[in-house]
């Protein structure tokens, strides 16, 4: 029904997005599982990586994406393990630095039958202003 997305806050256990190969700062990005929030698919925009015009933005995004990809087992683990942890109090202070996972999943339930609503009630409208 819903992906996560994930938001950043200081001072949170992360997964961290690293590349070696920079001998500069190797770590280029960060999962905070603590702060993921349910997003309806339909309001996901894909970002088509080879369409990007800048070559070092280009660049970078595809080794974030070979990154995720050779650690998703690790990454989905970690959500979910985090989940679970968050909704059954498992560690009072991780759920007291956490979003409300069941509130905003309810919120988004919200979302999407009001949007669902909306979009019905619209085609109606449409649908009796061509007759």
């Amino acid at each position: 029904m819903f992906q996560y997305l994930l938001i950043k806050r200081k001072n949170q256990k992360v997964f961290l997005i690293v590349f070696e190969d920079d001998k500069y700062n190797k770590i280029k990005g960060s999962l905070r599982f603590n702060y993921m929030i349910p997003v309806p698919k339909d309001c996901i925009e894909e970002r088509i990586i080879n369409d990007e015009k800048n070559i070092n933005r280009k660049i970078f995004l595809q080794k974030q994406l070979e990154y995720i990809n050779s650690n998703i087992n690790t990454i989905k683990n970690r959500a979910e393990r985090t989940y679970l942890r968050v909704i059954n109090n498992y560690n009072p202070h991780l759920t007291e630095n956490s979003c409300d996972f069941e509130f905003l999943e309810g919120k988004c339930r919200e979302y999407i039958l009001l949007s669902n609503r909306y979009i019905a009630v619209t085609s109606e409208k449409e649908d009796n202003m061509e007759e």
